[in-house]
């Protein structure tokens, strides 16, 4: 009886250990990455000098180039776009960068109609994991065992999905690798510029189901920005006008409506190009919602443009 407890406890402890093992060098890895979501946050951590922080989702990430907005207003800007990202995940990485970096002097946040159904984050709590020692404020918002599992500093293995795990080998087998097609932070389109028609069942008019409370996260990041006296801008960005937004969502103009209310209490700029002339042009677009390398060059451009003026005003006033 003896023998067989003591094996019993033999194999628990290893099983811990491995488990310690696993979750150790599953966090190290992925303080390593250059891949998607954990790229950025490392880069927010391990690139100094950021004055202009670019973030929000895909329309973020492939349409606003750091390169152009860094020649009109002359300081260093950096793409922080996440592919799907919700306001859940942008407030989290906003904290995250604003705790790192000490010289921000703008935050433009790219405004989605869907970015607010924080249910559809694909960004779960487990993501903020190795970092939220640097995020006291960061929003939790998954269910279950999660959290209670992480306090025990040995089942984090468990709790990432497999995306996050390869983002993890990847970081442990290859730290030094740079993303293809990738200028600080900013990706690219290196796929067809022909416009993609959309189907039938694409354009089918629907409501999105959004979260009232995730308004307040914007009025948070608002606030976090001003803290740290820096200049919050929203923007929102063209859409290929023939298709988008009437035939797609029947509730955008509400969502919308609501982000410019907030952003007129609280006396913060709303670039709108959503009806710009870009967004009549579909030789700009690869699909209804992103533009092609042309098309996202003359975007960087609009905002470059305002973001100069609105910096030079800026600090003309002594902000």
């Amino acid at each position: 009886m003896a023998k067989l407890a003591k094996f019993i406890v033999i194999v628990i402890l290893s099983a811990l250990l491995v488990t310690a093992t696993g979750s150790w060098l599953l966090n190290k890895g992925l303080k390593q990455s250059k891949v998607d979501f954990f790229g950025k946050m490392n880069a927010a951590q391990s690139r100094k000098g950021m004055n202009i922080l670019l973030i929000g989702s895909s329309r973020t990430l492939a349409q606003i180039d750091p390169a152009i907005i860094d020649s009109f207003t002359h300081m260093q800007s950096y793409n922080l776009g996440l592919n799907g990202a919700t306001i859940k995940a942008c407030f989290n990485l906003l904290q995250f960068a604003l705790s790192e970096q000490q010289q921000v002097k703008a935050v433009v946040v790219n405004i989605d109609y869907n970015m607010f159904a924080i249910e559809t984050d694909p960004y779960k709590d487990a993501f903020f994991y190795p970092y939220e020692s640097s995020v006291p404020e960061i929003i939790k918002t998954d269910s279950g065992t999660g959290n209670w599992a992480h306090r025990l500093r040995i089942f984090d293995v468990a709790l990432y999905d497999d995306m996050a795990k390869y983002a993890a080998i990847d970081g442990l087998l290859r730290p030094e690798r740079q993303p293809r097609d990738q200028y600080k932070g900013f990706f690219y389109h290196t796929g067809s510029n022909q416009f993609q028609e959309p189907s039938e069942s694409q354009v089918a008019s629907r409501n999105v189901i959004f979260n009232e409370a995730s308004f307040n996260y914007l009025d948070r990041m608002i606030e976090s920005c001003r803290a740290h006296n820096a200049m919050p801008v929203l923007v929102l960005a063209p859409y290929a006008h023939e298709f988008f937004p009437g035939a797609y969502i029947n509730n955008y103009y509400s969502i919308i409506n609501k982000v410019k209310e907030l952003a007129s209490a609280k006396g913060v700029t709303f670039l709108d190009y959503s009806t710009h002339p870009l967004s009549y042009n579909k030789g700009y677009f690869y699909n209804v919602n992103h533009l092609t390398v042309a098309g996202a060059s003359v975007y960087s451009q609009l905002i470059a443009k305002e973001l100069a003026t609105m910096l030079v005003t800026d600090r003309a006033s002594g902000k």
